[in-house]
């Protein structure tokens, strides 16, 4: 693709060059509606050391007018608020194995669903790996 054009506008003709059509959906940002449907809770990694920071997001989109509370806990029964946090992923890091989920809200019709949990696992034998490669160190 490309244009060898003496003067380009929507007024002037080309002397020489090429010419291409694409078709571009634009598509509107959706409100939310009744129900949402967050689905399952997806995590970056299955297992996390401490104080490594991994990402967890929902496995389906949500329409404009949406909120998040994200929760995390001991158990998938248990779990409590992570503060300030009202986007659609999360960033986070922790220090024993955890449950993460998130409740998510359609403002429009006020009406909430809780995605799946999911258990990222705290495996101490990576972190002594981890430590083991940024110190090249590698026996045990």
């Amino acid at each position: 693709m490309g244009c060898h054009c003496t003067y380009l506008d929507g007024c002037t003709s080309y002397t020489f060059g090429e010419i291409e059509d694409y078709s571009v959906n634009v598509l509107p940002n959706l409100n939310c509606a009744g129900t949402p449907d967050p689905g399952n809770t997806v995590s970056s990694v299955p297992q996390a050391c401490s104080g490594v920071n991994f990402g967890s997001s929902l496995q389906n989109a949500q329409g404009a007018g949406t909120t998040y509370q994200w929760q995390s806990g001991p158990s998938s029964t248990l779990v409590h608020g992570l503060t300030s946090v009202q986007k659609y992923n999360i960033s986070t890091s922790q220090t024993v194995a955890t449950w993460y989920q998130c409740v998510v809200t359609c403002t429009f019709s006020t009406l909430s669903a809780t995605s799946a949990p999911v258990q990222v696992i705290y495996e101490q034998l990576s972190e002594l790996l981890l430590y083991s490669r940024r110190n090249k160190y590698f026996s045990f």
